[in-house]
């Protein structure tokens, strides 16, 4: 994970199911909790997401919202883009084809550490 006092990026680096989203709501649960703060969730590496992870990214992107924030898709797999898509969850959760865009998306510059 990339972490500034404006972006965080999480790469999870598999699927998201109800056997590993517990993962993934580690990872965010503090960061959509943060003033102003902008998450990028990089789904380059993800081939599935189930109801539970969605579940876990709407759960976010409603609680970075109410503290200034938001949460951003990236690069995101043709099936997983797919089930987004039928879902129609679009104007929920922003999502682009790269970190790039997602960045620009926000507004911010991103700065990586580490």
């Amino acid at each position: 994970m990339i972490r500034t006092d404006e972006i965080s990026v999480i790469r999870p680096i598999t699927g998201i199911t109800s056997d590993n989203v517990e993962e993934l709501k580690a990872a965010l649960q503090p960061l959509a909790e943060r003033q102003n703060l902008q998450v990028i969730v990089d789904l380059g590496a993800v081939d599935i997401i189930t109801t539970p992870g969605i579940s876990v990214l709407l759960e976010a992107a409603q609680k970075l919202r109410a503290h200034g924030g938001a949460l951003a898709l990236a690069r995101p797999r043709p099936t997983v883009a797919g089930v987004l898509r039928r879902l129609r969850l679009g104007a929920v959760l922003e999502t682009v084809d790269g970190i790039d865009q997602a960045v620009q998306l926000t507004g911010k510059a991103e700065t990586r550490i580490g």
